[in-house]
């Protein structure tokens, strides 16, 4: 209705496109890996999808905010500064450079890092 697609194939269409790019992404960084610093061939799969879900949490995130701060005058910048601070934090407290133990919101943000499921 009203030039507007139905809910399912936009989601269809949205998801088949997006794994589709999200995947050759993933292969291509994972080309220099595998190529030039030896790594061990056979996990390649593996990696590929841990490389793919990874940079498609982060498009999703990334969506998220576009979308929900839309409303705002300075909202395409702030959801740009939003997404760039939020994937800094998954890095630092993901568990590969601080280890957990800490205190209660560092825990409970390092549980909740996409950063932290691809590192372990």
């Amino acid at each position: 209705e009203n030039g507007q697609y139905s809910p399912v194939s936009f989601l269809l269409a949205s998801v088949v496109v997006q794994a589709i790019g999200v995947m050759l992404m993933a292969l291509s960084a994972l080309i220099m890996l595998y190529v030039f610093a030896n790594f061990h061939t056979p996990a390649i799969p593996e990696m590929a999808l841990l490389f793919a879900a990874t940079i498609w949490t982060f498009g999703s995130i990334a969506q998220t905010l576009a979308v929900g701060l839309s409303s705002l005058e300075i909202g395409p910048q702030l959801a740009m500064l939003a997404q760039l601070a939020l994937w800094f934090a998954s890095f630092l407290f993901s568990g590969f450079f601080l280890r957990g133990g800490a205190p209660i919101i560092r825990d409970v943000f390092e549980k909740a890092s996409p950063l932290r499921w691809a590192f372990s």
